[in-house]
């Protein structure tokens, strides 16, 4: 199903403040709080489940209770001390005086129990604090006068602005941000028990910021002020009628510092809407018709008046006019979206709706892929998912509109499916792009996956995933309508490339439940890292091979962005380009259980006529190893470059001697390695999974190889940590292919020994593999046209297709080939049945595309992946069905049930035939 949202016609002005309020007056009486957020019949279902004791909703209120409770003895004057008239912040980065950790935001906890300090995490140090003085002072005269302070003893310049401290403006900000959730949770306990008390309270809270709220200041996070009615600070921040107000050396120029990206009022992070507002209007949606046992309603006419008005209408002209959409401004869009609703006010749902649609379509890929990290998904999504509660069966103010139904939108399922299929088997993200290490899966959206699109794979992470060890946020609960059944055992790990995100996942273990290794080819975007044909390796809740994460703020952040922070191979000790490096997939297989693989390329290094990497995944029970093939050409020197998980490892069947000469990457206290046969390095990991990477006999000669210690911060608190870094140089211009073989088992290496033999040419590589156990393997792969014989031991072996594994050789073998051709070696030869099949794409849709072929071969590609060429990229897609449609055949890349993926474009098709003997 797909929905369309009518957009804003062209020439469309948002309204000023003052239509708004006109729009209210003529509106307001005909909006309904009912079925806003929380529809009545999830609530009605929670409530009976509370009155029956439901173990779930038990404990949750039984938590909510300890958290907020005692707020009902608290009275007036501790409303007063906890939502000041100051305004909150304003710096929403707040240096330590006594550290560098963390910088430029700090390291700070609050406890609304001793709510007047924030308590360094490093030091333990509370502030503020007599012995770093705020002597800083800005006044400003606007409304209600008011006065900053700033510590001036410590400040740096980042981002073109010269940050000062506020430890005051820090408190005020951590008490509205607590008291906002609050009156939240107390709102969500009163419809949760009918205890009206709970109401009463979350109103005291709510009529207490409409007192304060028209008074407080526009400002930007980094610590500077508007002195002026925020409503004209709203209309465009960088462009103010007068100059802002700021501490030197920073200018008084009529901007706020990065416009929209930071402004705030009771926020600090340029999210007043997702921060602030969104949270207030459920909450008001909660309690706005509340009623003692005396049927006294909670609010007067006059207080709901001074609540929409003075809260919900004052706070959205903050960010109305901001019409860019990103990963900040969405969130202020679906607060547009909640407080059009109920106000009345039409101009700002639309503007919502519209925001909500082209976040969906147009911001995610059309695979339903994140444009930018795993982490930046989840925080689109933090208002995104609001945005969908508030519009699935919404008919609109007049409540005649057809409803909306938002869960059946295609797009948006494939948005939830994408960050499910992501996931790693322990329900956490690779630390891949800007994703800080640890990224996972929230309890939150855990629920709203099995709750509202009811896959049996979602409602199993309901049982798989570990509880967060801390809640965070506002702890929004989204809750069912019917009872929710979760089977653990229905848990799916998939094979796939993700055709526009351009990441392969290569399933390990049994069900695919044991492990994931990730090949990119990603593309250039915001919040991407130098990172094209890096790789990921985790097995048994091991990471092994992975990108250092995500330094946030930190001035350090280029070290894990750059490309020496990543696992593959550097040509003349440069960078990776951003813009235009694309990405191709040229190989993707799939036998379950059995054999995988995969082979990128892309154009990080123009200079480069080749840059690709092809791995194998071969499985054998529950063991199993990967075979890495990267092939470059472009240069004069190449260097393949591994970080490994910790500093602890083993290097076997190689010497080690101090090398004197400094090494690139920033690498240090460099060791040479030398081997006459092949060598390895291990690590051991948790449940004694031993990590092994294996560099194969004869693939050695051209490479001088070293061991180092090199980057390996990873937070914002190891500062100064290392990793070991292995550096594998070729020297020289002609092509040439780095070997590697990992795998990971427990208590012995799986991997005992290998040897690998190329063509003349290189075009072709052969390897041995013994395991632990004594079977040899025999693996093959051709990147190319180029020749197909490789002399070895077992006399010249012959393959024109493109990879080939030999499973067990000699005793009870398996045979796989992919790409057809024939495949000779010990006098023994095996033919492939089918070979690469081409043609052109007749006609496509999101759905799929056609073709000419007979239906009866077509018939056999159920569940394989298709190459699609199109304007310049190579990609793929699997192929969930087909069917006649006149005289060609209809691929379906993604069915009625949402698996797979919407069809983009392609001009050309391509078919490998993969087949086991």
């Amino acid at each position: 199903m797909k929905i369309e949202f009518l957009p804003i016609r062209g020439g469309f002005a948002m309204i000023d403040f003052e239509t708004s309020i006109l729009r209210w007056k003529e509106n307001r009486q005909r909006c309904t709080r009912k079925d806003f957020f929380y529809k009545d019949c999830a609530l009605e279902y929670a409530r009976r489940l509370y009155k029956e004791q439901h173990p779930e909703i038990h404990t949750l209120t039984r938590e909510l209770e300890e958290e907020f409770g005692y707020l009902l003895d608290t009275d007036s004057d501790y409303l007063l001390k906890m939502i000041e008239d100051t305004t909150p912040g304003p710096c929403h980065m707040n240096l330590s005086p006594e550290h560098d950790l963390g910088v430029p935001h700090g390291l700070w906890s609050w406890d609304p129990k001793n709510p007047d300090y924030i308590t360094d995490e490093v030091t333990k140090t509370n502030f503020p604090n007599d012995k770093y003085p705020e002597t800083g002072v800005l006044e400003t005269t606007w409304g209600r006068p008011q006065k900053f302070t700033y510590y001036t003893g410590k400040t740096i310049s980042y981002n073109r602005y010269h940050i000062y401290a506020s430890f005051s403006g820090k408190v005020r900000f951590y008490k509205t941000e607590y008291m906002t959730k609050a009156a939240y949770n107390l709102a969500f306990l009163y419809r949760l028990t009918g205890r009206y008390e709970f109401a009463k309270k979350a109103g005291e809270i709510l009529l207490r910021f409409a007192d304060v709220y028209p008074y407080w200041l526009a400002h930007g996070m980094y610590g500077d002020i508007a002195d002026m009615d925020p409503k004209i600070v709203g209309q465009d921040p960088s462009r103010l009628p007068k100059p802002k107000t700021c501490l030197p050396p920073n200018e008084p120029v009529p901007s706020i510092h990065v416009g929209y990206w930071s402004l705030g009022r009771a926020t600090a992070s340029g999210q007043e809407g997702g921060g602030f507002l969104l949270p207030v209007c459920i909450t008001y949606s909660l309690v706005a018709d509340a009623v003692s046992d005396r049927q006294i309603p909670l609010f007067t006419h006059e207080e709901r008046y001074r609540i929409e008005k003075d809260i919900l209408l004052e706070g959205i002209s903050l960010v109305v006019h901001d019409t860019k959409l990103n990963n900040k401004s969405c969130s202020n869009r679906f607060a547009a979206l909640a407080v059009g609703i109920l106000t009345g006010v039409e101009e700002y749902i639309q503007f919502g709706k519209e925001g909500f649609h082209q976040i969906v379509e147009d911001w995610y890929l059309k695979d339903g892929s994140t444009p930018e990290s795993a982490s930046y998904s989840m925080m689109v999504m933090s208002s995104m998912w609001i945005a969908a509660e508030l519009l699935d069966g919404y008919k609109g103010c007049s409540g005649k509109e057809d409803p909306i139904r938002v869960y059946e939108w295609d797009k948006y399922r494939a948005v939830w499916k994408g960050m499910y299929d992501t996931l790693l088997q322990n329900c956490q993200y690779p630390a891949s792009a800007d994703s800080r290490i640890g990224t996972r899966l929230s309890d939150l959206y855990i629920k709203i996956l099995a709750y509202r699109f009811k896959r049996p794979e979602y409602m199993a992470l309901l049982d798989h995933c570990p509880e967060p060890t801390q809640k965070r946020g506002y702890r929004y609960h989204v809750l069912p309508d019917e009872p929710i059944t979760s089977n653990k055992d229905a848990l799916i790990f998939r094979d796939q490339y993700f055709p526009e995100f351009g990441q392969a996942y290569l399933r390990i273990g049994k069900q695919n439940k044991k492990g994931t290794f990730i090949l990119y080819a990603t593309d250039w975007g915001s919040h991407h890292h130098m990172d094209s044909l890096n790789i990921y390796y985790m097995h048994n809740n091991n990471e092994w091979i992975s990108d250092l994460g995500y330094l946030w703020d930190q001035p350090e952040r280029y070290m894990t962005l750059r490309t020496p922070a990543h696992n593959w191979v550097i040509i003349d000790e440069a960078d990776q380009i951003r813009e235009g490096r694309g990405g191709d997939l040229n190989h993707f297989a799939v036998i379950p259980d059995a054999w995988k693989l995969a082979d990128v390329s892309s154009g990080a290094y123009p200079e480069a006529s080749l840059y690709r990497r092809a791995v194998m995944l071969c499985e054998h029970s529950e063991y199993h190893y990967i075979l890495d093939l990267f092939t470059v050409q472009g240069g004069n020197t190449q260097d393949l470059l591994l970080h490994g998980p910790s500093m602890d490892c083993k290097i076997e069947n190689a010497s080690v001697t101090k090398h004197h000469d400094k090494l690139p990457y920033q690498l240090e206290n460099p060791y040479a390695l030398t081997h006459k046969k092949g060598f390895s390095v291990s690590w051991v990991g948790n449940d004694q999974e031993i990590f092994t990477v294996s560099v194969p006999e004869n693939n050695h000669a051209k490479e001088r190889i070293f061991r180092a210690d090199g980057w390996g911060q990873r937070s914002a608190t190891d500062v100064g940590a290392t990793l070991p870094y292995f550096l594998r140089r070729h020297e020289g211009n002609e092509s040439y292919t780095f070997v590697s073989i990992y795998s990971s088992a427990t208590k012995k290496p799986f991997v005992a020994s290998s040897i690998c033999w190329q063509s003349t040419d290189g075009n072709m590589i052969v390897c041995e593999v013994t395991t632990k156990s004594g079977n040899k393997d025999i693996l093959l792969y051709r990147f190319g046209t180029g020749e197909s014989v490789v002399d070895t031991p077992y006399g010249p072996v012959s393959y024109d297709g493109t990879a080939a594994w030999i499973k067990n050789l000699g005793t009870d073998s398996k045979i796989f080939l992919y790409g057809g051709g024939t495949l000779t070696i010990g006098g023994n030869t095996w033919k492939s049945d089918a070979q690469t099949i081409t043609g052109k794409v007749e006609s496509y849709d999101e759905k799929g595309f056609t073709i000419s072929v007979p239906f009866e071969v077509a018939a056999q590609w159920v569940n394989k992946t298709i190459f699609i060429h199109r304007e310049g990229r190579k990609t793929g897609y699997q192929i969930k069905q087909i069917r006649k449609e006149k005289q060609l055949v209809y691929i379906i890349t993604w069915d009625e049930n949402g698996e797979g993926f919407a069809f983009a474009s392609g001009d050309t098709w391509r078919m490998e035939h993969i087949q086991t003997f």
